[in-house]
């Protein structure tokens, strides 16, 4: 038997495989020829010798058998050429990997607002189309672990396709990190304690862990298993979700004892406690803590809180001490967060009496909560060199009363607040605010004319009228010595979801004035028309045309997408994205 070519040199197997195919043509050559030849000099009689027998068995088998390993050295060759000559084949297995990462793990606009069940099918179908294409790619899919990190438990039926076995994703992942996504809504307690058992050999090597459930109870359960296994020291960030059907932004239901994930006499404080400390992610929505005895780590760089509700003031205080261990803080998000009035509090917003220092504070951002709230947080930290962004809804028009009842207010008090802050982004939601546009044209000039310091403006669901834009310029009227010296200069504006009427004449008529020097203008929006019909905004369009002419960097986006990072759902980047 010939040696295999692994045993050879290149050069020696390729001078045998030449050789073999030159012996292959010629001793195929020769029987065609013998064929040939023996047809016309032998003298046939019928059935000679039984030549006409062995003829069929040629034709039946011997050719058949030629056909097929031609075929098969035909694709062979065509393989092995295709290999050759296609490039990736000769990049290093490390770059194919981060090739193929970036593949798998990418985020587009389409993936940014599905939940995170739908993300996990959609990487590991990915994954499964990638090793399919030929053995190579098959081989490093396999073999590369950090594409089998994600380690997904869900209920049954929540996924699009059945996604890996446990045990599969477990052996492929081979020692690396995991990273763990969970997301089940309402499970009897023997099938969560199913699903948590496989897992818990493994919690040491869990890096992130993201927690939606459908209860208070689903959540405790599953950080009580964390706690309990020595998860403190290997996990760095950590999502905890509770799912609320429908809008609870303005609820104000007190929390029942078991509501919280550490109620009062919680036999893991402590272990709960040093895993905080152990994060340098954190993000909560909809989840109720008991903040005394909570500190957090030096190493939190990002905090987000969302759908979180105090209720009292000494529960928000307590938070606020929390905060002030947090040195290292660099981005904390604060969306949908109520402060209730307590039996012992007075109805006035309350402060503390020291703000609390953040000296590595980057970005602050508030959003979609009462004039109440907005005052606590942005006068509880200490004037530094942080930017602040705004995102305003209608909630931003309500006061809590002593009663905890709900009362509208007016402008002035916002307005004379917001001027002691360096204020450098707002977003304006008019989505799901049914006075939305009737409040930013009696109002929005006047929050503009408090906020000097303003570089970037987003109207999200609003019509862009002749109302709505003469509210962005400091002139008002036609008396131009009216105009405002300390009126914000925006250089970047971008209107989502917006209507636009008589085919963009206020908007050309806004950037031809020239009020803000725009050098960035996002835009997303439908064309009305007179007749009551509208249609989506398109790349052909005058307007768009004449907005890329006159304006430096102009980008026409999708008009169904709102104002991104305002969406109050942690589901929109996962952990592993980071």
């Amino acid at each position: 038997m010939q040696a295999p070519f692994h045993s050879h040199t290149a050069s020696e197997a390729m001078r045998e495989w030449e050789e073999a195919g030159t012996l292959l043509i010629n001793a195929f050559t020769r029987y065609l020829d013998l064929s040939r030849s023996m047809c016309s000099t032998l003298e046939i009689k019928r059935n000679s010798g039984g030549l006409l027998a062995k003829i069929d068995s040629l034709l039946l088998g011997f050719c058949v058998t030629l056909d097929q390993h031609l075929n098969e050295l035909r694709m062979t060759l065509t393989k092995s050429r295709n290999r050759v000559g296609s490039p990736i084949y000769s990049l290093p297995e490390e770059i194919l990997c981060r090739i193929f990462s970036h593949n798998v793990y990418g985020l587009d606009a389409s993936l940014s607002k599905i939940p995170m069940p739908g993300r996990v099918w959609t990487i590991y179908h990915r994954i499964y189309t990638l090793i399919s294409v030929c053995t190579v790619w098959r081989k490093i899919g396999l073999s590369y672990g950090a594409f089998w990190s994600i380690l997904p438990v869900f209920d049954l039926g929540q996924s699009h396709e059945v996604l890996p076995p446990t045990e599969h994703i477990l052996q492929r992942a081979s020692s690396g990190d995991l990273h763990l996504a969970v997301s089940i809504q309402h499970p009897q307690l023997v099938q969560l304690q199913n699903l948590l058992d496989p897992l818990k050999a493994y919690i040491f090597r869990f890096r992130t862990v993201t927690i939606s459930s459908g209860s208070s109870y689903i959540a405790k359960v599953l950080v009580d298993v964390l706690l309990s296994h020595n998860a403190i020291e290997s996990i760095s960030k950590l999502s905890l979700q509770r799912k609320v059907v429908g809008r609870a932004t303005k609820a104000l239901t007190l929390p029942r004892a078991d509501d919280y994930l550490n109620p009062g006499g919680y036999p893991l404080q402590t272990q709960l406690g040093q895993l905080i400390q152990s994060l340098s992610v954190l993000r909560i929505s909809h989840i109720f803590l008991n903040w005394s005895n909570i500190t957090f780590s030096p190493r939190l760089v990002e905090l987000r809180l969302e759908h979180v509700l105090f209720v009292n003031h000494a529960d928000a205080r307590l938070f606020l001490q929390a905060l002030s261990s947090a040195h290292q803080l660099r981005d904390p998000k604060i969306t949908s967060v109520t402060t209730r009035i307590g039996d012992r509090d007075e109805e006035a917003p309350f402060r503390l009496s020291l703000p609390i220092s953040l000296p590595n504070l980057r970005h602050l951002q508030l959003g979609d909560i009462a004039f109440g709230d907005l005052c606590l947080f942005l006068s509880a930290i200490a004037p530094g060199l942080h930017s602040i962004t705004l995102f305003i809804t209608s909630l931003i028009t309500y006061k809590l009363l002593q009663n905890n009842k709900w009362s509208r207010t007016e402008i002035g008090p916002l307005c004379e607040f917001l001027v002691q802050f360096p204020v450098e982004k707002i977003i304006l939601g008019g989505h799901k605010w049914s006075d939305a546009d009737s409040w930013a044209k009696m109002n929005l000039n006047g929050v503009l004319r408090s906020t000097p310091a303003l570089k970037a403006l987003i109207l999200d669901s609003y019509t862009l009228d002749h109302n709505i834009l003469q509210t962005l310029s400091p002139v008002q009227g036609a008396d131009s010595d009216n105009r405002d010296d300390k009126f914000p200069r925006l250089d970047s504006v971008e209107f989502r979801r917006a209507k636009i009427e008589d085919g963009g004449a206020e908007l050309k008529g806004f950037i031809e004035a020239q009020v803000h020097p725009i050098g960035t203008l996002v835009l997303g929006a439908t064309l009305q028309h007179g007749s009551g019909s509208a249609r989506t905004l398109q790349e052909n369009d005058e307007i768009v045309g004449w907005l890329k002419e006159n304006v430096p960097d102009f980008r026409l986006v999708d008009n169904r997408h709102g104002a991104p990072d305002t969406t109050g759902k942690l589901s929109v980047l996962q952990l592993w994205d980071e």
